[in-house]
């Protein structure tokens, strides 16, 4: 069964930035001996069960032989609306990225990267991809770990069946680049 430690909150003696936090979260993850750490934003809507839920899903894709760096739920934007399409993971198909959205029976996606929200890590695959990079402060934290992790071999999933509401960052939308 998986193992969670209890999420306690610690703080940072100011903003340092979002790899940091996530950094100080795993090791305090890894020192109570969890298996995983599951990252959540102040604007997710986790359903109950969410992170044992990623979790068994992570056990069985590392049960099919997939070496898996981390795996999330489906996402929907809080935001969307009838004009709005659903959320679009990245992957490279042919050296381009293309948008990819969970269809009614897929099971599961391989994508480039998941945002933090609601993104499940093993401690012991974090202990060999490394840490989040601090130096990026919030943007793009997510992508450079998760393209770090792939290119030793590991691969990200959105897991079709989970579902998690999360007002999704655009920079434009949310007028910072407006």
């Amino acid at each position: 069964m998986a193992q969670f430690a209890d999420a306690a909150h610690r703080g940072n003696g100011g903003n340092r930035g979002i790899g940091e936090a996530l950094n100080r979260g795993f090791e305090a993850a890894k020192s109570s001996g969890a298996r995983y750490v599951v990252t959540f934003d102040q604007d997710s809507d986790p359903p109950p069960g969410l992170s044992r839920d990623l979790a068994t899903a992570y056990e069985l894709l590392i049960s099919k032989g997939i070496k898996v760096s981390a795996v999330g739920p489906k996402i929907v934007d809080v935001r969307r609306n009838a004009n709005r399409p659903d959320y679009r993971y990245m992957r490279r198909r042919f050296g381009w990225p293309t948008g990819v959205v969970c269809t009614p029976g897929r099971e599961y996606l391989d994508v480039d990267f998941l945002i933090t929200s609601g993104c499940l890590i093993s401690t012991s695959v974090f202990e060999v991809v490394g840490q989040f990079a601090q130096m990026l402060f919030v943007d793009c934290v997510d992508m450079e770990w998760c393209f770090r992790a792939s290119s030793q071999g590991y691969r990200a999933y959105a897991i079709c069946s989970l579902t998690m509401f999360v007002e999704v960052g655009t920079g434009a939308e949310s007028g910072v680049l407006a």
